[in-house]
Order: structure tokens, then sequence, then C-alpha cells
């Protein structure tokens, strides 16, 4: 029998979101992984102009620097597999208006993702400032949200920006930010 005098707080809350949500993250994770690569494969989720608006779309939201990119993470067919998937007729049907509206940007005809990469930049920097005012669009904010959670979600991501300290040592009430403090992975009650 578990003595439970023995277990303190943070041992419960570790195995109760070991128990609960450990499991259920990764078995999501992994019916996302094996279901984007068929998707991507089959083309039903979207076109092949949508797809095409989608993969410059956030390579611009989240270009490769020095770490990869929301294309190199797999991004684009992660979020195709989500659309098949997870995602419901009304919610297909907004993010591809969003597709629409972000491969009509140029207002002369030409395609989103035959655009230079600056002009995409542009283009999309002054569209993300309109739409991201509040109650202007909220499927394109959700778009958004989604292409940054999926890049996060991606080991590459994870691992290359956000550093995970097991052990972060001892609580200091006031730490100076500075530009070489970066953000820290950590486990969230709303993942």
């Amino acid at each position: 029998m578990l003595d439970m005098t023995a277990i303190d707080r943070r041992a419960l809350i570790v195995r109760a979101l070991a128990l609960v949500g450990a499991g259920a993250a990764a078995s999501a994770w992994q019916t996302l992984e094996a279901a984007a690569p068929a998707v991507a494969a089959s083309g039903e989720a979207l076109s092949s102009t949508e797809r095409t608006t989608l993969a410059a779309a956030v390579g611009r939201i989240i270009p490769e620097t020095d770490t990869p990119g929301a294309i190199q993470v797999g991004v684009p067919e992660r979020f195709e597999g989500m659309l098949e998937t997870w995602a419901s007729t009304e919610t297909r049907a907004d993010f591809r208006r969003v597709l629409a509206d972000i491969d009509g940007l140029s207002g002369d005809g030409r395609h989103f993702a035959a655009l230079p990469e600056r002009e995409q930049h542009d283009l999309l920097a002054a569209h993300d400032a309109r739409a991201m005012q509040p109650d202007i669009d909220p499927a394109y904010r959700r778009f958004k949200d989604l292409v940054v959670t999926l890049y996060f979600m991606s080991q590459k991501a994870l691992s290359s920006e956000l550093p995970y300290t097991h052990v972060p040592g001892r609580w200091e009430p006031s730490v100076p930010v500075t530009s070489d403090t970066r953000a820290q992975a950590q486990l969230s009650y709303f993942f």
C-alpha cells in the first residue's frame, strides 16, 4: 500500500500529471504525427494553391533563422493533418477563408506564394497588424495561434528555442531580464 504521508505536494502533482496528461498528450501527438503525412499525400484537406499559400504564410510567420523555421519542422503538414482529422466543418471553412485572404493580399491577382519573400513579409505584416486587432478577424488569430502552437509542439523547435532545466536551482525573487535571457519550457496546467 502507498504511504500517502511520504508524498509531498510536488510529487503528487507530478504523478497526477504523468497519469492524466502525459498519456493523453502522447496519444494525441502520435495520432497527429501518423495522420499528417497521409493527409498531405492524399491532398484532401487543402487544394494545391491553398497548400502553397499555407507554406508561404507559415514561412513568413516563423521564418528560418539560426533555428529551424515553421516549414523545417513540418508545420504545414501538421496543420493540414489537423484540418483533416480534427477541425470541424466551420473551422475548415474559416481557415480556408484565411488562406484565401492571404493569397489575395497582392491585390493584383498574383498568388501570395509566387511573390518575392520581402513582398510576402511586408504584405503579411500589414495584414497581421490589422487582423490581430480585437474583434477584427478571430479566424486569423486562431490560424496564427495554431501555427505557433504546432511549431512549439515539434521536437526540433522546442529543443532549439526553449531550453529545459530539469532542476532550475534556487528561487530568486528578482531575476534581471537581459538580451541573453531566454524563455524556458516547463510543465503547464493549461497545455
